[in-house]
């Protein structure tokens, strides 16, 4: 649970930066002066850093959610059945 809290918050936050950054952050990228899919190299960017805060929130919290109801089931009371009617 800790590594995926980790992960989840590192990846969370690199993303919002990258969708929220005013100049593009790889240089040497940049200058190649490519344009993928029309996009210019911050918009590029711009994109990346939204796929992965947005869907890739969406997986640590399923995973997060998943391992929740995992030990809540390991950890959850076993009730007998009882024959009341003898």
């Amino acid at each position: 649970m800790l590594a995926l809290f980790f992960t989840a918050t590192v990846r969370g936050a690199l993303g919002a930066f990258m969708a929220f950054a005013r100049s593009p952050w790889y240089l040497g990228y940049a200058s190649l002066g490519l344009t993928p899919m029309g996009l210019a190299p911050l918009e590029d960017q711009q994109l990346a850093g939204l796929l992965m805060w947005v869907p890739g929130g969406v997986v640590h919290a399923c995973a997060a959610l998943w391992l929740l109801a995992r030990g809540l089931r390991a950890h959850a009371p076993i009730v007998a059945e009882t024959n009341d009617a003898q």
